[in-house]
Parts: C-alpha cells; sequence; structure tokens
C-alpha cells in the first residue's frame, strides 16, 4: 500500500494535464477520485487474484514451515468474506491519498504543466518510505537476536554428555523390566555400543513429577518440600558425564545405596537453605517408598529446557521404576549400529517395539516453536526489506526523471559520476537513516520482552544494531545505484535537449 501510494504521488506531473483536461470538461472532483478508486480497486482485484493462485500453489510449503494446517476453502463463507473485506480494505488504503491529492489539482495550474507536489506531500511520501524501511529494519533485528538465541540454546554446555545418545523408551513394561539385566548386557555387546544405562527420566525428558520429601538438616530444623528425583542405575552418571562436587557417586560398592542412599544438586542444597554442598552430606530424607540419607551433592546440569534456569533435582537407586534406556553409541557406522540394535532387540523382547530417539534431537526438540519463531521472523524481514527496496526503486527512478535537466547541467559544469550518484542518493541515505534510529529502540523493546522467557540469553549487543543500519544502507544504496549511474552516464547536451 505504502509503494503504490509513493508511486502514485510521485506520478503526479504526468497525471496532472489529465486531471486538468476531466475537470475543464465537466468533471466534478468527486467523479474524478472515483476514477482513482476505481484504478486502485482493479489493481487490488488482479492482484489478490494472482495472491490466491500463488498462495494455493504454496500452501503445502507453508503449513510445512510453519507446522501449521492452514486450508484454502473459497467454499467456507468465513474465508470468502475475509479475502473480499481483505481487498476492499487494501483498495481504500493504496487508493484514499493519490486519489485525494491528484483530484485536487487546480485545471489552469494542470494544463499549463506547472503542477507541483505540496511540501506536505512530499514530506508525507518521505514518511512513508521511512516507516516502511523502519518496519523492515526492525523485522530485521529481530531476526539476528532470534537467531543467535538459539543457536546460543543448541551450542550452551548442558553439564551432561548426551552425544550420540539414543534413548529407547520402553515405558516400564513390565516384561523388559524383568530381564532388564540381560538386556542390558546383550545390548552392549553390540558393535559400535560404548555403555548402556537405564532410569526412570532422561533429560529434556517433559515427563517429571515432584516427589514429596521431608529433609531432616542436622542442625534439627525440617523442610518439607517438593522435587524431580531420577531413579537410575549405578552406570547413568558416570554415561552421562555429571559429577559429584561434594560426597561420593552412587556405587553398588555400597549396598546402602540400593536402599537409602540419594544425591542432590547444588540448587537443592541451596533450596535447604544450607551455604555448602558439605552440609547436606547425611541429612536424612523421609519419603515413600522409603526414607533416604544424602551422600552426596551433583553438579547442576540441565536436566530441562534452557527456557527455565536450573531446579532442584534428586537421583537415587530404585530399579522398579525404569522406563527408559540409554545407550551410548560411537564410531561412524551408525546406521548399522541401530539396525544391529533393532535385531537384537526383536530376539530378546520380541513382544515389545522398539521406540527411540536421539537425545540431541529430542532436547532440541523443546526449541521448536522458537526454531520456527525464527525463521518465519527470517521470512517476513526479507519480504518486508524486499518491498520497501522496491518502493525505493521506484522513487529513485522518479527523483531522476524529476531531476533530469539539472544532472545535465552538472555534468556540463564538470561534476563526475560519483559527485552526481552521491546528490541523488543522499536524499535517500537520510531517510533510511532516520528508519535505522526509529526501529532500534522498537526492535530493543520487542527482543528485551521476547528474551524474559528464557533463563538462559544473550545480550542484545550494540553490533546487532549497527549490523542492521549498516545492512539497510547498503541495500537502500544497492537498490537506488543502478538509477543514479545510469542518470550519470548519460550526455549532458542530450539531457538538456530533450527537456527544452
Amino acid at each position: 500500500c505504502i509503494n503504490f501510494v509513493n508511486l502514485s504521488t510521485a506520478r503526479f506531473a504526468a497525471r496532472s494535464k489529465e486531471v486538468g483536461v476531466k475537470k475543464v470538461a465537466g468533471a466534478s472532483r468527486k467523479q474524478i477520485m472515483l476514477q482513482f478508486f476505481a484504478e486502485s480497486f482493479v489493481l487490488t482485484g488482479l492482484a489478490t487474484g494472482a495472491a490466491l493462485i500463488i498462495a494455493y500453489v504454496l500452501m503445502p510449503v507453508f503449513n510445512n514451515f510453519t507446522g501449521k494446517t492452514i486450508v484454502i476453502d473459497l467454499l467456507q463463507p468465513i474465508q470468502v468474506l475475509g479475502i473480499v473485506g481483505l481487498l476492499i480494505v487494501i483498495s481504500l488504503l493504496a487508493g484514499a491519498y493519490p486519489a485525494v491529492i491528484l483530484s485536487g489539482f487546480k485545471p489552469i495550474v494542470s494544463l499549463k504543466g506547472k503542477a507541483t507536489s505540496s511540501g506536505w506531500s512530499i514530506s508525507f511520501r518521505k514518511a512513508l518510505v521511512v516507516f516502511q524501511f523502519a518496519t523492515s529494519v526492525t523485522l530485521a533485528i529481530c531476526t539476528i537476536v532470534v537467531y543467535r538465541q538459539m543457536d546460543f540454546l543448541q551450542r550452551k554446555d548442558r553439564g551432561f554428555n548426551s552425544t550420540q545418545t539414543m534413548v529407547i523408551n520402553f515405558e516400564g513394561d513390565r516384561s523388559v523390566r524383568a530381564r532388564l539385566e540381560s538386556v542390558k548386557a546383550k545390548l552392549s555387546n553390540i558393535r559400535g555400543v560404548e555403555a548402556v544405562t537405564a532410569s526412570s527420566n532422561v533429560p529434556g525428558d517433559t515427563k517429571q513429577g515432584g516427589w514429596s520429601m521431608d529433609f531432616a538438616k542436622l542442625n534439627g530444623d525440617t523442610l518439607q518440600t517438593e522435587m524431580p528425583i531420577y531413579l537410575v542405575d549405578f552406570n547413568f552418571n558416570k554415561q552421562y558425564g555429571i559429577s559429584v562436587v561434594e560426597g561420593r557417586e552412587l556405587s553398588a560398592a555400597y549396598p546402602a545405596d540400593t536402599i537409602e542412599s540419594m544425591l542432590i544438586n547444588e540448587t537443592a542444597v541451596r533450596k535447604l537453605g544450607l551455604t555448602d554442598p558439605s552440609q547436606a552430606i547425611g541429612v536424612k530424607v523421609g519419603m515413600y517408598p522409603n526414607n533416604a540419607k544424602i551422600v552426596g551433592v551433583l553438579k547442576d546440569f540441565h536436566f530441562e529446557g534452557l527456557q527455565k534456569a536450573v531446579t532442584p533435582l534428586a537421583m537415587r537407586i530404585m530399579p522398579g521404576n525404569f522406563r527408559v534406556l540409554s545407550l551410548k553409541l560411537k564410531g561412524n557406522d551408525l546406521r548399522n549400529t541401530i539396525k544391529n540394535i533393532e535385531s537384537q532387540w526383536s530376539s530378546i523382547v520380541p513382544e515389545r517395539p522398539l521406540e527411540y530417539v536421539f537425545l540431541d534431537d529430542a532436547f532440541n526438540r523443546q526449541y521448536l516453536s522458537e526454531i520456527r519463531f525464527g525463521q518465519v521472523f527470517a521470512a517476513f524481514a526479507t519480504i518486508a526489506i524486499l518491498i520497501a527496496c522496491l518502493g525505493l526503486f521506484g522513487l529513485a527512478l522518479f527523483s531522476v526523471q524529476q531531476r533530469r535537466k539539472e544532472i545535465g547541467i552538472r555534468k556540463v559544469l564538470g561534476a563526475g559520476i560519483a559527485s552526481i550518484a552521491g546528490t541523488i542518493s543522499s536524499q535517500f541515505v537520510w531517510l533510511v537513516l532516520i528508519a535505522v534510529i526509529m526501529a532500534s529502540p522498537v526492535a530493543y523493546f520487542l527482543m528485551q520482552t521476547w528474551l524474559q522467557q528464557f533463563a538462559f540469553r544473550v545480550d542484545l549487543s550494540i553490533w546487532i544494531f549497527v549490523l542492521a543500519g549498516i545492512s539497510a544502507l547498503a541495500i537502500s544504496l544497492v537498490t537506488i545505484s543502478y538509477h543514479t549511474i545510469q542518470a550519470s552516464l548519460v550526455n549532458p547536451v542530450d539531457r538538456i535537449k530533450a527537456d527544452q
């Protein structure tokens, strides 16, 4: 709409005589306004028809891109009303300003060819260009921030090793649990399988309920609370690379570890009101099905998505609650290793289908909505910048046409190509600079608000805004350079003669 308004009003001189002749012939301002609205309606109608065809063809791609299911069905009244309403609104928006301005020309001035744009009209066009580029720059800044945040989430050290970890979810199936040690042993013997561990949960698992616990601290105080608990075997922490910062690991060398010993993480220590992890060692915990005693403190690791801060976590041995197996794979022939795992599984537990995911994929799936959000932002930013550049391209053309005699005179007086190109480009460069200045605080506020949903996030560095601004200026200069350089290369004598 902005491009249509700008280009229509920029062509005022070409249509001023037409308006003058019609007014002399008796046409009223209302009739002329209706003509311009009709032109806008026809153009918008043609565009709407083309858009429907394009949208219908691209809808499967769009649905896959956004993760949505949208269907174009012109038999649905609400879709028809929506499209017709869009057609009318855009026609009015795009045609209103040109209709008002062009229909207001005075016949005598128009016929003499002296019709000129008012200062207000020129300022309005400039304001529209600024708004257009401000929107584009805002989207560009937001896209950079979203992609940086997603890259940060996927690269940040989560405090455990998930590389090439296959997670088999047997959902606590009794037939698997009854022969679990045999299953683990046979899977461990497969070439390409480095280690196997069983547990109730794995990092990134969303099925983590809280267990009620009563902590009897050594000073006599008692704290009743709920916290998630991982029920694991003795290999879990070693396989996942989760370290103990105080006390000791759970080990088969200690018979009590299969009955009562428990680990908690550093955040749980702080929740107990303790200032040092060593103070947690020996604390007794009342809980179902049997009480426990803390023997070690785990280093905090991100067992949930990085949208959340690390929360308290407990860990103890309870084989009867195992739901999943974690297989640490090695080597490059993963396809053959997986094939062997599938074959071995079907021979050991034929009644239970093999269901597995790779932990990195499952963990990153938590960020799927944010990743799609970034992709959609990038797509819309690209479209917005393209549309803004199309408008700037057209305005540059009209600017060059209006200043062709001036360009000829400047060349006669010795001005070079760079000087002329710089003079013409400067008026647009200033508009883009203003747009960048306006867009930066808006983008900062939007992204600062969006980043608040993440407990761990990137900083809004100044270079992001500088990069977006420089990119916008570079794109605008490339856009208008064709017309400015072409105008600078024209023979000045031919240019001046053409205007006589």
